[in-house]
């Protein structure tokens, strides 16, 4: 088996003409981060038109990040961390829309893992 492991990687985004705001976050595996434990890349994009999709894109990527690293260290697989860091990302973004009175604060979610050979793929929205 293979193992491919990207070496360079890179993103960029722009709020494009119709939003005040750039709803859009990204996070990329940092290279200290053991191979063993698999690089995880995130695209989160707020919900267009609602409240605080930037925030809720931000604090998804935070979590899903914290939460898979932490999983991925206690020996939880891939697919199964992937799917707990994306469920308590949800948790708590609603949670926090709800705590700042924002009913509609959500976003979309793409993941991609690419560990000893494979490539995981998890998405929501």
């Amino acid at each position: 088996m293979n193992n491919f492991m990207p070496k360079l990687v890179g993103a960029k985004s722009d709020k494009g003409p119709v939003r005040p705001v750039n709803e859009d976050a990204y996070w990329i595996s940092h290279a200290e981060v053991p191979t063993e434990l698999g690089a995880l890349y995130i695209v989160a994009d707020g919900v267009g038109g609602q409240e605080a999709g930037d925030i809720a894109a931000h604090k998804a990527i935070e979590i899903i990040s914290e939460v898979f690293y932490t999983q991925r260290q206690s020996g939880t697989d891939v697919p199964t961390a992937l799917e707990m860091a994306i469920r308590q990302a949800n948790r708590l973004v609603l949670e926090l829309g709800q705590a700042r009175g924002v009913g509609k604060m959500g976003c979309t979610v793409v993941t991609a893992v690419v560990h000893e050979g494979y490539l995981y793929v998890a998405h929501v929205g």
